[in-house]
């Protein structure tokens, strides 16, 4: 299990505040300014839980929340400095497991913190680890069931697609050549025949929808990148 808790926002006097209460606990806190590296790092690691820091809650705020619990499943503690109890409402149900506020004590950020980091450490132990979860935006791939979501939605790919997919989304900042889809997927010698990748690549695109596979002419495909429409919740936090 990672021992690692990711600070989104906030400055650095609050941050080594937390920092040092987990420094003898085993514990490595990391921290980003931006919700656009956030949302990026939960996509290629894995972490005990996060701390979003918010100034004055706002409907971008909602958003962020939002967009967070769409791409993973990891707990969510939200710090928001000024915040009636109307906000605290919101955003428990926009997504968040705990709120505090600047008026709760220090001791009280600690505990929640200390809570979360309990039930991750317990689910942990009960949650069976036949797979990893990759997640690319609002795309979910389970590999150990095999099965693939976007949006909660599960979408049912034949088997050379699944195995496209999966080869995309362990390569999602590459490009692939179409040597390296066929002679990884079809586990033979490319002959430069490319009808058979044009098809289950068509196929996988028709399955997933738009804006999901981009070809690069002449060379091969890679997958879009979904990471711009997120500037927004950046430059409102």
């Amino acid at each position: 299990m990672t021992n690692d808790i990711l600070v989104i926002g906030g400055d650095v006097k609050f941050f080594n505040t937390v920092k040092e209460y987990f420094n003898d606990k085993m514990i490595n806190l990391l921290h980003v300014d931006s919700v656009k590296e956030a949302l990026w790092k939960i996509q290629i690691a894995n972490y005990c839980f996060l701390i979003l820091v918010i100034s004055v809650f706002e409907d971008i705020t909602q958003k962020t929340i939002i967009e967070i619990r769409k791409r993973n499943p990891v707990p969510i503690l939200v710090f928001l400095e000024n915040a009636s109890n109307s906000d605290k409402i919101l955003a428990l149900k926009s997504g968040a497991d705990n709120v505090v506020t600047q008026s709760d004590t220090i001791e009280m950020l600690f505990a929640q913190m200390e809570t979360l980091f309990r039930r991750c450490t317990e689910l942990n132990h009960i949650a069976p680890s036949n797979g990893d979860i990759i997640c690319y935006d609002k795309l979910m791939l389970d590999t150990g069931r095999r099965v693939v979501f976007i949006d909660g939605e599960e979408i049912y790919l034949p088997y050379k697609e699944y195995e496209i997919l999966l080869y995309m989304l362990k390569n999602r900042w590459r490009t692939l050549t179409f040597k390296q889809i066929y002679e990884t997927i079809w586990k033979d010698h490319y002959l430069e025949d490319k009808s058979i990748i044009f098809y289950h690549i068509g196929q996988l695109r028709r399955l997933l929808g738009s804006g999901w596979i981009e070809n690069v002419h002449g060379v091969g495909y890679r997958l879009c990148d979904r990471t711009e429409k997120y500037k927004e919740l950046d430059d409102k936090t």
